[in-house]
């Protein structure tokens, strides 16, 4: 039984050692996603077509706000002087409108976040692909988004943050197929 037992403890620590030896080989790198993500081309690009499709629509509802709220100012100057039932109706037209807005608004909100949700998948799926390409060519066993990994102290020696941007310039500038046909998430390099 004691035989047994040494012997148990024996390859326990071999596997120990072989297990150390090998997270000692491992490559780790860590990056932060949020930062690329931000700083990256594609989110650069994506900001300025959504600005540039929904600009217009948005002064245009920001100016007819401006008209209702003038409106509701003028009413409360004007109601005093205005028959029950003209004040009534006059009522009922103003939140009639401001409800045509709100509608309106809201719409236009939707469309832009829906816009926004499929920048920020494209955004993400360049970031996999350089991330991941990255890997590969420096023969990285691991990276990790430092945020998401709960980092709190990262060696400055590990973080590949500008790598990753760089990679994730280069993907969204070549644009693979892998970006928009939902294949793996690699460019072949």
């Amino acid at each position: 039984m004691r035989k047994l037992i040494m012997l148990a403890l024996v390859s326990t620590g071999l596997f120990m050692f072989s297990a150390t030896a090998q997270a000692a080989e491992m490559k780790i790198g860590l990056f932060n996603m949020a930062e690329v993500a931000i700083e990256c081309d594609a989110f650069k690009e994506a900001a300025k077509k959504i600005q540039g499709t929904y600009s217009a629509e948005q002064k245009a509802l920001e100016k007819k706000e401006q008209e209702l709220q003038k409106k509701f100012e003028d009413f409360a100057v004007q109601q005093a002087a205005l028959s029950a039932e003209a004040r009534q109706d006059r009522q009922i037209e103003l939140m009639r409108q401001k409800r045509d807005h709100d509608d309106k608004k809201n719409d236009f909100l939707r469309k832009i976040g829906a816009a926004e949700n499929r920048s920020r998948e494209e955004i993400t799926r360049v970031i996999l692909i350089a991330t991941t390409d990255y890997g590969k060519r420096n023969k990285f066993s691991l990276i990790l988004d430092a945020g998401s990994a709960g980092a709190i102290h990262v060696d400055p020696a590990l973080d590949v943050t500008a790598d990753i941007l760089k990679e994730a310039n280069r993907v969204w500038k070549e644009k693979p197929k892998a970006l928009t046909d939902g294949r793996p998430i690699t460019t072949g390099r």
